[in-house]
């Protein structure tokens, strides 16, 4: 579980990157002028975090053994990781906002 802990944290730190970070904020634009249907992904970091962690679940394959068949345990643990990544992103959006940046 250690390993969905750190996949989580990545996500987080990845999906606050792409979706509110100032220093990512042209490729934002340049993206949703080029491909309005991006837009949950650019604009969401929640959206964007499923798409994150699938990626990173797939390249770490971690382990999580609720399912014999490897695909779906796969699966499983990256809507795992995408959820606890959602509430790590939404923390962070809130201490930014309630510092003031």
């Amino acid at each position: 579980m250690g390993s969905i802990a750190v996949l989580s944290a990545l996500t987080a730190a990845i999906a606050f990157l792409l979706t509110e970070a100032r220093i990512t904020e042209p490729l934002r634009n340049r993206m949703l002028l080029g491909a309005p249907w991006l837009t949950g992904v650019f604009r969401c970091g929640y959206c964007a975090g499923h798409w994150i962690a699938l990626g990173l679940v797939a390249a770490s394959r971690p382990k999580l053994a609720i399912v014999a068949i490897e695909p779906i345990d796969l699966l499983l643990a990256a809507l795992l990781v995408a959820w606890l990544a959602g509430f790590q992103w939404a923390a962070f959006c809130w201490f930014l906002k309630a510092i003031g940046k």
